[in-house]
């Protein structure tokens, strides 16, 4: 963290600066679960909407609570779509992060969008075996008139 705040406080830093792979700074602290980078990244105005994957998708799929929450409250666009048109809510249900899929549905993320496959929420989470978000997803699509 000493060399991450040493790097955000130089002058012309491009916070937005990509890797290989198109993962940016915002996108591996969140994957990271490392709150105080996040903070500070957005503190100093890292973009927290872009095309294809975002910080939103990792932080869900690591089931870094406080980032989702933090994100959200930044506006983060809660159904975006990965290349594969994968959203945040399938990646938690995939990973199991019940808690996750319940702060998105609650912000108004919509479980029932389906990916490339077709897939959704539900589907990742019984491929993975997460029944409990099966029937959380489930109760709430029926009671919402969605299934």
């Amino acid at each position: 963290m000493k060399v991450f705040k040493l790097l955000l406080d130089t002058p012309g830093v491009d916070i937005e600066a990509k890797s290989h792979n198109g993962d940016d700074a915002l996108m591996i602290a969140s994957y990271e679960g490392n709150l105080p980078a996040v903070q500070a990244l957005l503190a100093k105005g890292a973009h927290v909407n872009r095309p294809g994957w975002t910080a939103l998708h990792y932080a869900a799929a690591a089931g870094a609570d406080d980032i989702v929450k933090l994100l959200i409250a930044h506006h983060a666009n809660l159904d975006a779509r990965s290349p594969n048109k994968t959203t945040p809510m399938m990646m938690a249900a995939r990973g199991g992060h019940i808690m996750i899929v319940k702060t998105l549905l609650d912000a108004g993320a919509d479980a029932t969008l389906k990916n490339a496959l077709g897939l959704n929420a539900i589907d990742f989470a019984q491929r993975h075996g997460f029944n409990d978000i099966v029937e959380g997803l489930t109760y709430r699509l029926k009671k919402a008139g969605k299934m």
